[in-house]
């Protein structure tokens, strides 16, 4: 039996306004060509299909017109989960019509949890395999807060919520011996100790919006040790964490940031021989449009553009960040035609300067402080900004993180509001 582990598509997802419509449907070809190639049993698709929670209409043609062509494959099974970025209610609204093509999906944590153990079974009735699919939990999935707590007890009842959460999904597995001879597995979307977030900055840092479900990371010891696989999702860039083989992230199929540009992407192919993992093949997904940031002088850049080639198949795209005094208008018209010589798209020239009175220094984790203007900032950012230049009060502190944990929350019922009044 062979498992195809993907995560993270981000479907309808643009970068300083531009769509990669073509990038992921290239990506989604692939995959195709891949389940048929490879004649792969189960995909797992573990979150963050979409970008947003409205997703555009191309980027819901993609996502159907996907699963219309991956159900013809006859001993094909599908499960999808929904993402930090995705609407559950979205996600669930076909889901008892696709069950007929052997397409699960469990958009949001169910009631009973029982509901997102997926039995799949082959053609001709035989059971492969028995999948424990986790959608991102929310904090109102997994508990019920009380007032003033600290944020070490908001994040150990978060932490103790989502370990009983897979708790119960292996148990209620281990409890019908006919399982026996087949794998286990689980889907996750949460950040987990060990992961390495990819230096994402704060123009595309959508790993990086940390949902209140994932305060703190989970611990990779409170997975329950008979999962033979833990196919992840959330994080951007492919790796396995804590130190084990078994639990992975296999990463989005395409960069969605310039600071995601130097990491290769992938798919993790899984073989079975009964209940044992045999092999686990990272498979490259190939690059159709590279992302290039240009940085230094003008002078430096302008040389960097100029003497830059590609053979990619879709035109790459750029951004430079200088860092010299000079008229900006000017430096864009040199780079743009500097650009063009090339066939280089340049999406974005900013500079590292001084802040006018229409901007803030965004001080990050892994990143400089920029010239940022205020609509490339999260909600979050703002916020965060505003706290440590009125009052001095840093959120990522001690002190700071319940005023942290309670904007979070705000921002959480805000964002699922439309949602919940559909």
């Amino acid at each position: 039996m062979k498992i195809l582990h993907t995560a993270d598509w981000h479907l309808g997802q643009k970068l300083y306004d531009r769509n990669r419509a073509e990038e992921h449907q290239f990506f989604l070809d692939w995959l195709l060509e891949v389940l048929v190639i490879e004649e792969i049993d189960i995909l797992l698709v573990s979150g963050d299909i979409f970008d947003t929670y409205n997703p555009p209409t191309d980027a819901q043609s993609q996502y159907y017109n996907f699963l219309a062509q991956a159900r013809a494959l006859s001993r094909l099974s599908i499960i999808i989960t929904g993402g930090n970025h995705d609407s559950s209610r979205f996600l669930n609204a076909p889901a008892e019509m696709l069950k007929s093509d052997r397409i699960f999906v469990i958009g949001g944590a169910c009631e009973d949890c029982s509901e997102e153990l997926i039995t799949v079974q082959n053609p001709e009735g035989n059971i492969q395999a028995l999948i424990a699919a986790v959608p991102f939990l929310k904090e109102s999935d997994i508990r019920t807060g009380a007032q003033l707590e600290t944020a070490e007890e908001i994040t150990a009842g978060i932490t103790s919520g989502i370990a009983a959460h897979y708790d119960a999904l292996y148990k209620a597995a281990e409890e019908n011996s006919r399982f026996a001879d087949v794998p286990v597995l689980a889907m996750g979307h949460l950040y987990v100790s060990g992961a390495k977030f990819s230096d994402t900055d704060s123009l595309q840092r959508s790993e990086r919006d940390i949902h209140v479900g994932n305060l703190g990371a989970f611990p990779t010891r409170l997975f329950p040790e008979g999962f033979s696989y833990i196919a992840l999702g959330h994080i951007h860039g492919a790796q396995t964490v804590g130190g084990t083989r078994h639990i992975r992230y296999s990463g989005s199929p395409i960069p969605l940031s310039f600071s995601e540009r130097q990491s290769l992407r992938q798919v993790i192919l899984l073989k079975y021989e009964h209940q044992q993992l045999i092999s686990i093949q990272p498979l490259e997904v190939p690059l159709q449009r590279r992302l290039i940031r240009f940085e230094g002088t003008g002078v430096e850049i302008l040389n960097q553009i100029t003497g830059y080639s590609s053979e990619d198949v879709l035109s790459p795209w750029g951004e430079v960040i200088y860092t010299d005094e000079q008229s900006h208008q000017a430096f864009c018209e040199k780079v743009d035609h500097a650009a063009q010589s090339v066939g280089l798209d340049i999406l974005k020239v900013r500079k590292l300067t001084l802040l006018s009175s229409h901007k803030i220094t965004v001080r990050l984790e892994g990143t400089p402080s920029e010239d940022i203007e205020f609509k490339e900032l999260s909600p979050l950012d703002i916020f965060t900004q505003k706290c440590l230049i009125k009052n001095d009060l840093d959120l990522s502190s001690e002190k700071g993180a319940p005023y942290r944990i309670a904007f979070e929350r705000i921002l959480e019922d805000v964002t699922n509001k439309p949602e919940a009044n559909a």
